[in-house]
């Protein structure tokens, strides 16, 4: 891939390069790109000298496209078309108004999705943050996947050593309840529909900002413990040990490689649980040996907090149960119940803003509380934090580029065809 430059030049840094920070599953191809899919994937990385930034991405999905689409029903029970990812882009730690999404993207072709235009000169810190789950509310795996290429910069910027990540770490383990699913049913036109989820805004995500802490989360809506909302063989406890939710086929996750010191799961809502035959000793049993596998690996000092709530309650007793199991295995656990919060779920079924908001406030002190961690965190935070440096979330495929310069005077082309 060659670019033509009138003026300038536009440096293409590998995904390869040791001063970008990935903070999530993911796995690394050969060329060193990174492929992800779960809710909460971050991108950071801190670049100086350069006035316009953007990110190289594509989507890939092995089903139908929307043209194949008979409509929300199809969609809603069965993997029948491309589905949308969005991504906050949060820049100097402030969250830009516009979402960037892959929804005018081509299937699995690479796209340059620009983050920021006319920077100051100095140091800046960019996130770009994965705000949407693996396969919005698909029941069958298929890959959904998002492969990182690269970033862009203009005017010969390059990056800058990161800041040291936070050392507490927490997993988040769930349902659509944790996926944020439909939390933004009061801002949008379509509220049954990708954008209008945002895990960004999930009680998940602000207790894992109000705990100054790494987070993992796998998050998927509909899926449950032994049985799914909807009709599907795969449920949590398999997507939980697949490093790519979305690809049965991707590697196993290897639960060594990265430990974290709370594990707080929401599971059984769309189980519906009913004490027929052997459900209930299933679900136990099922639920007990996904937590034990992975505590195997992540040790005695990780504490779980299994948690019940806001939609139904009828499975709390199972968690309990759990729960007590794990105890008598040598594993911290607790049960956090979740049943009188979620503002009467009025997005969907499902916790809108505030009802998130009241999640996390209740999560984040019982967890802090259990965890010991008494030194100050930071605070919840929800919302828009809307900052004008983001330019437009329109991307551009990479077979014709262009890198508006800071004084206006090129557009690049590429003279062929990027190959992936």
């Amino acid at each position: 891939m060659h670019f033509l430059l009138a003026a300038a030049i536009a440096t293409v840094i590998s995904p390869t390069d040791e001063r970008i920070q990935y903070i999530g599953r993911s796995v690394t191809l050969g060329t060193g790109e990174r492929v992800f899919d779960n809710p909460g994937f971050r991108i950071v990385f801190k670049v100086q000298g350069t006035s316009d930034v953007a990110v190289q991405m594509k989507a890939l999905h092995a089903g139908p496209s929307y043209a194949l689409d008979t409509g929300y029903a199809e969609r809603a029970f069965d993997n029948s078309a491309f589905v949308l990812n969005f991504f906050e882009v949060l820049i100097d730690g402030k969250r830009q108004a516009a979402r960037l999404s892959t929804g005018v993207t081509a299937n699995n072709t690479v796209y340059s999705f620009p983050l920021a235009s006319g920077l100051s000169s100095g140091v800046h810190t960019i996130e770009v943050f994965k705000s949407t789950e693996a396969d919005w509310n698909a029941r069958t795996p298929t890959p959904n996947y998002i492969t990182f290429t690269g970033i862009v910069v203009s005017d010969g910027g390059s990056l800058v050593a990161p800041d040291p990540l936070p050392t507490r770490r927490i997993e988040f383990v769930g349902d659509s309840i944790t996926a944020g699913y439909c939390n933004l049913c009061h801002d949008t036109p379509a509220p049954q529909d990708e954008a209008a989820e945002s895990f960004y805004d999930s009680w998940a995500s602000q207790i894992c900002r109000g705990a100054n802490a790494t987070c993992h989360n796998i998050a998927w809506s509909g899926f449950g413990v032994v049985r799914n909302y909807a009709p599907g063989n795969v449920t949590l406890p398999d997507v939980y040990r697949q490093t790519l939710a979305s690809d049965v086929g991707s590697p196993a996750w290897d639960f060594a490689s990265w430990k974290p010191d709370a594990v707080v799961v929401n599971l059984g809502t769309n189980d519906h649980v009913k004490c027929v035959g052997d459900f209930c000793d299933q679900f136990i049993a099922t639920y007990t040996a996904m937590v034990q596998n992975a505590a195997a690996s992540y040790g005695k000092g990780t504490q779980w907090f299994l948690a019940c709530g806001p939609i139904y309650s009828s499975y709390c007793p199972l968690v309990k149960d759990v729960v007590a199991k794990l105890a008598g295995l040598g594993i911290m656990a607790h049960f956090l119940d979740q049943t009188a919060l979620g503002g009467n779920n009025t997005c969907c079924g499902h916790p809108d803003m505030n009802g998130n908001m009241m999640i996390a406030e209740h999560g984040l002190g019982f967890i802090k509380e259990k965890m010991g961690w008494d030194a100050p965190v930071g605070a919840l935070t929800v919302g828009t934090g809307i900052s004008g440096s983001l330019v437009g979330n329109t991307p551009t495929p990479l077979y014709a580029l262009c890198v508006v310069m800071l004084l206006g005077l090129v557009c690049v082309l590429v003279s062929e065809q990027a190959h992936h």
